[in-house]
């Protein structure tokens, strides 16, 4: 999950914290819900494991074009409503 894991746990608290206000718990309940809905998606994950190559073997142009890719990837997932 590539270091989510740890955001993951602090939203569960929050989002289960009775002395937390609705609204924070409502806005944590919808943040880790996009994560994992960005986890599930096998796509994405995979755009993201080139990216971490690309940056490990400081490969800049194709660092670039990766996250090209992904902001297209996901914009056209927020106009189809995927």
């Amino acid at each position: 999950m590539y270091g989510r894991s740890k955001d993951l746990a602090e939203l569960n608290k929050a989002r289960n914290n009775p002395e937390l206000n609705k609204f924070t718990r409502t806005l944590a309940d919808k943040s880790h819900y996009k994560i994992t809905q960005q986890l599930k998606d096998k796509k994405l994950m995979s755009l993201r494991e080139q990216l971490i190559r690309a940056a490990r073997a400081r490969d800049q142009v194709a660092e670039d074009r990766i996250q090209k890719q992904m902001r297209e990837y996901t914009q056209e997932n927020k106009e189809t409503g995927l």
